[in-house]
């Protein structure tokens, strides 16, 4: 069973202080100990650097990460996906190679994605956004939470 994973800091006394999502997909065991709470059986995977696709699956993005890096007159890049169907990159590129930089970004979005219909649009940004928790993320899921 694959799960969001919380952290908790406790005090002497047992007692939980903070809780919040790490952002990683995990798999829950058994632990050898005997006891009955749940334990980690292993960690699978980021959840917050994922593409996300309406079938469910959630492809690995290094792969994609590596095409945007690579792609000519591009400095810097945030993937935005706003939906199953719809994502917008921040693109900080080289002066003159906005338009040409953001064609190409967005034909390795819909072919990553597997769906040529994909809305893929870019923004020509100064500075790109870190996430909540003060880090910066290059592929974020800011739609609403996704359902089946």
């Amino acid at each position: 069973m694959h799960q969001a994973p919380c952290s908790l800091r406790l005090y002497t006394n047992g007692h939980a202080f903070l809780r919040y999502r790490i952002g990683d997909w995990a798999t829950l065991g058994e632990c050898d100990c005997g006891r009955f709470f749940p334990a980690l059986a292993g960690i699978e995977r980021r959840a917050i650097a994922q593409i996300r696709r309406k079938d469910g699956s959630n492809p690995m993005s290094p792969k994609l990460i590596d095409l945007l890096g690579a792609v000519p007159g591009l400095r810097r890049f945030q993937l935005l996906q706003l939906a199953w169907d719809s994502f917008e990159t921040l693109l900080i590129t080289e002066p003159g190679a906005f338009e040409t930089v953001a064609r190409q970004v967005g034909e390795y979005v819909r072919e990553y994605v597997g769906d040529p219909g994909v809305r893929a649009e870019s923004k020509l940004v100064e500075e790109l956004p870190l996430s909540p928790s003060g880090k910066f993320e290059k592929i974020c899921w800011v739609g609403s939470e996704p359902t089946k």
